[in-house]
Parts: structure tokens; sequence; C-alpha cells
């Protein structure tokens, strides 16, 4: 056997092994075959790129100690933002760039506050976190802005299930939210799934800083963006209860991230106040800024946003994406 063919066996196991996407449910397909057809007959590089964003950071490592220096093909190629037909207001004064300063001083200072906290040890063995998501995932997009309420439970053996409420249309114009009360469990739709479908349940964080920082690079492997911690610590929150510890963990593992700027104080679309941390990331066609609301007294992420600020040549931000973090809970039953 050639020594090539020898090799593509060992780099496909490195990579399917360190895929942190391997064992959770596959969704729905969102192209038509049309579709399909069309990526397929695309020029070389944009399969390249969706090659490099799937690979994760071990196995990249790996071929570019074979020579191949995929990271740098990455850089270079940035995957085109997909920006939504109608779009929620933005959260005012996170745009401009006056009252920005570095986030590290400001994120020490809150972790060595949360580290101290005391809070008591979970009461159930289930837990069950409470998001809002725009845009809907796996649901046609309307004229108007329709997110859903996504509540995902699961057992210390992380089995679970996952409700889907798909939401009223928010009216236009309106910056608070609709859907963050309680709701009527007959208008949900519920997935269940068995231990091992979700692997970053099983993946505890941990407190230690270079350990979360490698951890947190599972959410996010292949980009190295400013703004590429915060996207991974939005990622990790939908996944689990983090206690005291875990949260100055990962607050000091933001501090330590150049490219994060504190912005002050805002209002989140359920009416929450915390303070509002941005990073920017730069792509194609602009460059877009995500934004991290954190609860000042406990440490917690309450909101996670993605805003374009530049389209078409134009500056006309718009919002891409929102996150709310409603409630987490310990629980004695899934249902």
């Amino acid at each position: 056997m050639p020594a090539d063919d020898a090799a593509d066996p060992a780099i496909r196991e490195l990579v399917e092994c360190n895929d942190p996407t391997r064992g959770r449910p596959i969704p729905p397909p969102r192209m038509t075959a049309a579709e399909l057809r069309a990526r397929v007959d695309a020029p070389a590089h944009s399969h390249r790129r969706s090659l490099i964003r799937w690979l994760t950071p071990v196995a990249v490592g790996a071929l570019i100690a074979a020579g191949f220096g995929v990271l740098a093909v990455h850089q270079a190629q940035k995957t085109t933002r997909e920006e939504p037909s109608a779009a929620p207001v933005m959260l005012p004064g996170l745009l401009t760039d006056a009252a920005a300063v570095p986030a590290g001083p400001k994120l020490r200072q809150l972790a060595g506050h949360v580290a101290g906290l005391r809070e008591p040890a979970p009461a159930a063995p289930n837990a069950c976190i409470r998001t809002q998501v725009w845009p809907a995932p796996n649901h046609p997009r309307g004229p108007g802005v329709v997110a859903v309420d996504d509540q995902l439970c699961w057992t210390p053996n992380h089995d679970g299930r996952r409700r889907i409420t798909v939401l009223p249309p928010q009216p236009p114009g309106q910056l608070r939210a609709v859907g963050t009360g309680a709701l009527d469990p007959a208008d949900a739709s519920i997935e269940r799934f068995i231990s091992g479908q979700i692997l970053y349940l099983a993946d505890v964080p941990v407190t230690d800083d270079a350990i979360l920082a490698g951890q947190l690079s599972s959410y996010q492997p292949a980009d190295h963006q400013p703004s590429t911690p915060l996207q991974a610590v939005a990622d990790m929150h939908r996944y689990h209860i983090l206690d005291p510890a875990q949260r100055a963990a990962i607050l000091s593992v933001l501090a330590n991230s150049p490219g994060i700027s504190f912005r002050g104080t805002v209002t989140d679309r359920d009416g929450r106040t915390g303070a509002a941390y941005t990073a920017d990331a730069n792509h194609t066609d602009g460059p877009v800024r995500d934004i991290a609301v954190i609860d000042e007294q406990t440490g917690r992420l309450l909101s996670y946003e993605r805003v374009a600020l530049v389209a078409d040549g134009r500056r006309s931000p718009t919002v891409l994406s929102y996150v709310l973090y409603l409630a987490e809970d310990w629980t004695d039953h899934l249902d």
C-alpha cells in the first residue's frame, strides 16, 4: 500500500474521534436537491472551507504537521454569513466604539467576585436549561421575527428530552422578546435523545483555566477570531448548569482572551440588566460583532447576539441571531 494511502485511515480516525458533533442528532435536510447539486458544482475552494470548518483543533494540528496548512486557508477564505430576511430591533448603544474599553480588568474583577459566591447544592438529579433562540432552527423563515423556546432536560446518564415551542411573531419595532414567560406545554413538540447523542453534556467544564480553554475550543474548533471565545462560552452555557467556580473560570478565560471589549450596562430582550462584552470577527462580506450580556452579580450569561456591522459595502447594521438564557433548574422528573 502506498504511504499516502496508509496515512488516510489514520487521519480519518483522528478527525472522527475528535469531532465535537459526533453522536449528536442529525437535523432534517435544509437544502433541496437542486441546491445540493449547485453546491457540488461550486468552485473547489468552497468545499475546502466546509471541510476546514468541520475539523477539530487536534485534527487540524495533525494535518498541519503533515504539511497541509489548513488553518491558513481557513483564515483566508471565511464562509459567508447568512442574514435573515427579517431581523429584531438591535440593543441600543453597542455599535459605537467611543465607550468601548478592554474587557480584561472588568472580567477579572467579576471572576474574583463570582469565585467567592456560595450556592446551594443541586436539590434534584436532573438538569433543565431553557433558552429562546432566533432565528428558529429547522423552521421556515416567514416575513416576521419568529423565535423558538428550547427547553433541554437531561439525566445524570445524559439521556433526556428537548421541548420546542414555536413562538408567535415578534411585533415590528419591539425590542422586548415575546414568549419569555410561562408557556402552554400543549403547544410544544418533544424530541427525546439517548445517552451519547449530545456529547457536550458529558464534557463537564473544569475550573482550571488552561484545561477549560481547551474544552471551550471543542465548541468552536476551527476559528481563531477575537469573537471565538465568546461564541464558545455561549454554546457551553446551553448544555451545562454552571456553579460559581466554573463561571469564575470561564470569566478568567475570557479576561485573558484578546479583542474583547466592555461596553457598559445594557438591558437585554427579557428586560434584565447586565454588562455587555463584545468582540468583532471579519468576514468576506463585512465584520460581525458578537455581544454577550453577563449578570454582574452572578456571572451568568443572560443573552448572546450576533450583529452584522456592514452589508453590501454600506453601513447597515443587522441582527443575525440571538439566544436568551431564560432559566436553569434541577428537577426530579423530566416531563
